[in-house]
């Protein structure tokens, strides 16, 4: 948390923040069992953001190498649906969904 801390304060004054750019995160997705298990530590990262970072993001990016084309393609929709596409693992993280609204308006660059 300490290192959140010490990035927002150091961004806060930076020379592109007057022109309307926004903080800008990478971030591995870890393990599927960041979920539904307390004890990763990533997981306990993640969830000091909403004491530190208050203000909802407008746009979230993902990218991902899980989906085969044969060109880079960008797919811009309302909503997606969860993809299961792990094996193994606890029932309960079967029944994990995470729903996606998106605003297309967000993406006219595109």
């Amino acid at each position: 948390m300490r290192l959140l801390h010490s990035l927002k304060q150091k961004y806060r004054f930076c020379s592109f923040c007057d022109r309307g750019m926004m903080d800008t995160v990478y971030i591995s997705h870890g393990s599927p069992m960041m979920a539904i298990d307390e004890s990763i530590p990533a997981r306990k990262f993640l969830k000091t953001w909403q004491q530190i970072f208050k203000e909802r993001p407008k746009a979230i990016l993902v990218i991902s190498g899980h989906w085969d084309t044969k060109e880079p393609t960008v797919n811009v929709v309302n909503r997606n649906d969860t993809i299961y596409d792990f094996y193994d693992f606890p029932k309960s993280m079967y029944k994990v969904l995470l729903i996606n609204i998106f605003s297309l308006s967000k993406f006219s660059a595109f």
